[in-house]
């Protein structure tokens, strides 16, 4: 990233409530970087990463309703439940690759 960007992510960031300072006093930056998150969260191909991910995730959903059979109560509850939580998976992976997306502008 560019110092402009470095900046113009600074200024969303603070406008947001977060700040430098708070940030490092609770050392979060120090864990994030130890485990190497910063370095993937800056990396352009992240974002298509998650996005792939997201993509696996709603591919399972549908491929588990299409699956598991209906006829009991339990497997119906099985594809709802299911199809559920990997369907809003997918959809969180896509809102997050998104965000991520814009952060790395």
């Amino acid at each position: 990233m560019s110092k402009a960007e470095d900046l113009k992510l600074l200024s969303l960031l603070e406008a947001n409530g977060v700040t430098l300072s708070g940030i490092e006093k609770s050392g979060v930056l120090g864990k994030t970087e130890k485990g190497g998150v910063l370095s993937l969260i800056a990396d352009p191909g992240t974002p298509g990463l998650i996005n792939g991910a997201g993509l696996l995730a709603l591919a399972l959903a549908a491929g588990l309703v299409f699956a598991v059979p209906d006829d009991s109560a339990g497997a119906l509850t099985a594809q709802v439940l299911g199809g559920a939580v990997l369907g809003g998976a997918g959809v969180a992976a896509f809102a997050g690759a998104s965000f991520l997306e814009e952060l790395q502008r």
